[in-house]
């Protein structure tokens, strides 16, 4: 089982990420995200914490739905 966990200073090179294997958003900004660039990775659980008014619901929501009926 993978215990891989991003980290508010983890850097991604987004160039080096295969977009079959991962949701690549980038430089995000909607409601309270702020710039956000994150590569999600496809065909795993993935579970999106944080503070109340973080931008959880922004960033699943209205970004990865967005994305979702782009494809």
């Amino acid at each position: 089982m993978s215990t891989d966990v991003a980290t508010p200073t983890s850097t991604v090179d987004f160039d080096q990420l295969d977009p079959k294997e991962y949701i690549l958003i980038k430089g995000a900004k909607v409601n309270n995200l702020k710039d956000l660039s994150v590569a999600i990775p496809r065909d795993k659980l993935v579970v999106v914490t944080g503070l109340s008014g973080s931008g959880k619901s922004s960033l699943a929501f209205d970004t990865l739905f967005a994305e979702g009926q782009r494809m």
